[in-house]
């Protein structure tokens, strides 16, 4: 039953039931919503006028960040690939040229020379008559670290200066094309205009409210949303932008440092625009009588305005717990400090308020008890606060126990059908001989590889041959500790004088470490060195990812078994481990993978007692016997049996040049398909008729392991470019 006409409604609330005050209500909301469009775009246009079009303030932006840790090591690695992809020939010290490059981007000429080269490319793209993208030309850099490798290391000075052509690196993957330029230029010619508009909208934001409370209330909630959109849409597109990268780590890290270090204004701006909407809004509110609970609920339900409002809500607070659960829990509590820290200021100003409108003396006792009720309020809000942290705190350290999931039947055994049925020692391998060397991780000089394990595997290495050492970290690096029984003569009879002479260098630079700790290295960790967790993890997440692959390892310990197996069970391998019986038949392929078993591991010198762990075996007693290593030139590949004993059901084919450091060149000219399947077939007609089980090889990449390897599996033609369809 309606109102008579001259009746007044009893409260705000009701009145929202009659049309003309429902209308005054929505042209509001929708004002102050086109406010704060209006003005997040003004706030856009000016930051762009005056940080991203202004090419003195965006180079110094850009240039400042490169003595900063990850620009520094991104763009010191991608110089590197630079000079390596010119002169592969110092694939071996790319450690001693990223450290020379690292510290040529800190000093104030790289800084200097930088932002002079991001002004002119700004320059020439902002003007439409350079290329379509920002290319940095960094050859100020280039020049100094020849000059930094000329003092320090001249012996590989001019090899070095031989790979510095190339000194630009391409801006497009990050957004700095032309088009961003060309809108935001559009955008900051209007932002008079605009700006103008954004004043008028919030004035009319005050008019057409219903009261003039109401008025401030929305003009204020219209400033805080500009800031709340700005912030939003900075990190929408900071996620936009990285995704258009590809997967590397670094890259990612130092193009978000890049663009905050640009947007750092604009994100102060608007978080200022926030606060100042909040401050207002609680101002605002301060005399406000506010609704109870029974208006506020009429409010949702029975109003159409009330329910989209809520609907909307939930329906974004939803979708960005979903998209962005550890953002959102961010924000959650981000707005639960607002909100309690709003709510002290609201108690404060309305007590202010309150005592404003004259007190008598005689009052003052009942002035006393309003204080114990606001101190009241101010203990029930210190227990939200309390119980939202400990909510928060318990959400983000539930662990849900995922439901059991029933493995699917292995139908494909390292990624052929046809080797499932074939018993382990009529499998050829392919391998890499000191698997953790590589040209990619940081810190390894002379590597034998170009990717690391990690990457091996996803390519369709399936034997990985790895030294273990004993090291102590330091800040600058991992000394290794040597067993005094190890001589020097031995070492550069080994591994020759430039090396051993490099590693005793380094090792005078490294400061006293800490504690021992286990680590994949070739000799000398000094020259490189790999956590054995960190390359156990790789292979761990490798084979979860991969429950049809099998892989053999190799180690060639210098660390005790007791060592290597915990490290082995800490990363979830040993249950994977096969144990293979002396003298029984080979299990094929098939029924190792269907019975959970993805790895065979063999060791060098110390095997594992049967008693304690029988999958922790000696190679070299009963199980392997191999070819010799010392080939110096690829004539010198030849059968000549090496370790193990005759009759050994397993057979490792070494095949690499045995010189250091290794090159790349030198793994193209043994590394054809004709040379490994001749070579293999020649060994098996030694042997019986015994085909290698593993190929050895420096640089897989370089050359044809992967087709001769599966001539060798007698698997057909049309399969050959695809060797590992189980990779990933």
């Amino acid at each position: 039953m309606s109102a008579p006409p001259d009746s007044q409604p009893s409260s705000r609330w009701d009145r929202l039931r009659y049309p003309s005050v429902r209308m005054r209500w929505g042209i509001t909301t929708a004002l102050a919503v086109l406010t704060a469009v209006v003005l997040a775009t003004v706030l856009l246009s000016v930051w762009a006028d005056r940080v991203l079009l202004n090419e003195d303030r965006f180079s110094a932006r850009i240039a400042s960040t490169l003595r900063q840790d990850e620009m520094n090591r991104y763009l010191a690695d991608e110089l590197t690939e630079q000079v390596l992809a010119r002169a592969p020939e110092l694939m071996g010290v790319r450690p001693a040229i990223e450290a020379v490059l690292s510290e040529a981007l800190r000093t104030r000429t790289a800084i200097v020379g930088a932002r002079a080269a991001l002004r002119e490319a700004h320059r020439g793209v902002t003007l439409g008559v350079a290329e379509e993208s920002i290319t940095i030309d960094l050859q100020a850099v280039f020049t100094l670290a020849a000059a930094l490798m000329q003092r320090g290391a001249p012996d590989i000075a001019e090899r070095f200066e031989a790979g510095l052509d190339t000194t630009r690196l391409d801006a497009a993957a990050v957004g700095l094309r032309t088009g961003l330029f060309e809108r935001m230029q559009t955008l900051a010619d209007v932002r008079w205009p605009l700006t103008a508009a954004g004043l008028v909208l919030l004035g009319c934001v005050v008019i057409a409210a219903p009261s003039r409370r109401t008025g401030f209330l929305f003009a204020a909630g219209a400033i805080a949303g500009t800031g709340l959109i700005g912030l939003i849409g900075q990190r929408t597109a900071e996620v936009w932008l990285v995704q258009l990268l590809p997967e590397d780590e670094d890259a990612r890290v130092a193009v978000t440092l890049a663009w905050r270090t640009v947007l750092r204004e604009y994100q102060g701006w608007n978080v200022a625009l926030l606060a100042l909407g909040i401050a207002g809004a609680v101002g605002a509110l301060a005399n406000a009588r506010l609704p109870d609970r029974t208006a506020a609920r009429e409010f949702i339900t029975r109003s159409a305005w009330g329910r989209t409002t809520a609907g909307m809500v939930l329906a974004i607070a939803g979708l960005a717990l979903a998209r962005w659960p550890l953002d959102a829990v961010r924000v959650i509590v981000v707005a639960g400090g607002v909100v309690v820290a709003g709510g002290g200021v609201f108690l404060l100003l309305r007590s202010a308020l309150v005592g404003l409108q004259g007190v008598r003396p005689h009052e003052y006792a009942d002035r006393v008890r309003d204080a114990r009720v606001l101190l009241t309020a101010y203990a029930v809000i210190a227990m939200f606060v309390i119980g939202a942290s400990v909510s928060v705190w318990f959400a983000t350290t539930l662990e849900v126990e995922p439901s059991p999931v029933e493995p699917a039947p292995i139908t494909v055994c390292n990624g052929h059908q046809l080797l499932c049925d074939r018993p382990l020692d009529q499998v050829t391998f392919p391998g890499t001989h000191n698997s953790m060397s590589a040209a990619s991780v940081r810190g390894w000089y002379f590597p034998s590889q170009r990717d690391g394990i990690a990457q091996q595997l996803r390519d369709g290495v399936r034997a990985l041959l790895i030294d273990t050492y004993y090291g102590i970290a330091s800040p600058q690096g991992v000394r290794t500790v040597i067993e005094s029984e190890v001589r020097r003569e031995q070492l550069v009879a080994e591994h020759g004088e430039e090396v051993v002479a490099a590693a005793e260098r380094i090792a005078e630079r490294l400061a006293p470490g800490g504690e021992e700790a286990l680590f994949l290295c070739h000799s000398f960790c000094e020259l490189g060195a790999t956590p054995l967790s960190s390359a156990l993890l790789d292979i761990r997440d490798y084979l979860d990812a991969n429950p049809s692959e099998f892989l053999v390892i190799l180690v060639q310990d210098q660390t005790t078994a007791e060592d290597t197996i915990a490290e082995f069970e800490l990363a979830d391998l040993a249950d994977r481990a096969y144990a293979h019986p002396l003298g029984e038949d080979w299990p094929t392929l098939g029924a190792l993978l269907a019975d959970g078993k993805q790895l065979l591991v063999l060791v060098e010198h110390e095997g594992a007692s049967p008693e304690d762990t029988d999958w922790y075996q000696p190679a070299f007693a009963g199980l392997v016997r191999e070819t010799t290593f010392d080939a110096r030139t690829p004539a010198q590949l030849t059968c000549t049996p090496g370790r193990g004993e005759p009759g050994s059901p397993l057979f490792l084919m070494n095949h690499w040049i045995n010189e250091r450091p290794p090159y790349p060149a030198r793994a193209l000219a043994v590394n054809t398909r004709e040379l490994i399947v001749g070579r293999a077939r020649d060994c098996a007609e030694d042997w019986g008729g015994q085909v290698p089980n593993i190929v050895a090889v420096d640089f897989y990449d370089t050359g044809d392991l992967f087709a001769a390897v599966a001539e060798l599996n007698g698997l057909p033609e049309d399969e050959e470019d695809l060797p590992f369809l189980g990779g990933s």
